[in-house]
Formats: structure tokens, C-alpha cells, sequence
């Protein structure tokens, strides 16, 4: 993956939302640098909305599997109400780009790939926010050093020069 490679999935519909996953491939640090390490974005983009209950929170849910040892799948969480100024919601640091090139650890399916699985679900009402990151069976939260949820459009305008 190169700088600012960007994968796209279709767009699909769920319930009254429809919705995009992109992966960004960007340098250095994800998408708000903290350091000097490469790393893998992604992103829910909410591409339309209809119907009288549009912008209600949304548990968003992406998972990078890993092929050798499914107890290491990366699952990203966290709750997000889309509005008219942030129409895409993700994680800026999901996995740093030289562990994902390192065939022993299992992030590389047999074609050379990786695998992304997203959800986009109903949030429970007056809950609280689950933003986590679960890495090697554990879970961490944004307290405790893990990676920020941050919108794309903050994304754009840190992409190297």
C-alpha cells in the first residue's frame, strides 16, 4: 500500500442509512500523526439518509480479521450520530502498515488481501459511548492510549504533501 491509497466497498443499504467503507492507506501515523509509523485508516462514510428518524446514533463496528489466529481480529467500536457536517466516522490508526505486510502474523488472506468487515447497527438510547478497540483478545479504550474515533473531514487535510 502507498500513501493515500484509498479502497472502497459498494454502497450498501442499512435500514434508512446508506453507507461506504473506505480504507486509507496513509503515512505517516494514520490520519492525525503522533508518530512516524504508517498505518491503516478506516472509515464509515454515510453517503444518504431517509425517513422521519435519520441522524439517530449509530454503533459502527469494523473488524480486520486475521487469518491465522482469529483470537488477534482487530474489532473497532464506537457510537456516532451522523450529521450535516460529519458524514463519515472511523478510526484513524486501526493497524500499523508494516504488521499487515508481515505475512506470519495473518493479516493477508490466501490472495494476498486483507479483510474488512464493517456493521452499522441501532445504539441503545442514553447509553454510554463504547468506543474500543479490541487488539489480541483485549479491550482498550480512548483513555487509555488506544486510537481515536475521528471524522474523515479532519482526515483530508492531514494527508502528506
Amino acid at each position: 500500500y502507498d500513501p493515500g491509497d484509498e479502497f472502497k466497498s459498494p454502497p450498501t443499504w442499512k435500514g434508512n442509512y446508506k453507507f461506504q467503507v473506505a480504507a486509507l492507506a496513509v503515512f505517516p501515523g494514520g490520519i492525525e500523526p503522533n508518530d512516524e509509523q504508517r498505518s491503516l485508516a478506516v472509515y464509515v462514510h454515510l453517503l444518504e439518509s431517509r425517513g422521519s428518524n435519520a441522524m439517530d446514533s449509530l454503533t459502527l463496528k469494523i473488524k480486520l480479521l486475521n487469518h491465522k489466529d482469529p483470537a488477534k481480529t482487530i474489532t473497532w467500536t464506537s457510537v456516532h450520530a451522523f450529521d450535516e457536517m460529519d458524514q463519515s466516522w472511523g478510526c484513524s490508526t486501526l493497524i500499523p502498515l508494516e504488521d499487515i505486510k508481515k505475512g506470519g502474523l495473518g493479516w493477508l488472506n490466501g490472495q494476498g488481501k486483507i479483510v474488512l468487515r464493517a456493521a452499522v447497527l441501532p445504539s441503545s438510547v442514553g447509553g454510554p459511548n463504547p468506543r474500543e478497540i479490541r487488539r489480541r483478545g483485549r479491550a482498550s479504550n480512548s483513555a487509555s492510549g488506544s486510537p481515536e474515533a475521528v471524522s474523515e473531514s479532519s482526515a483530508k487535510r492531514a494527508k502528506p504533501q
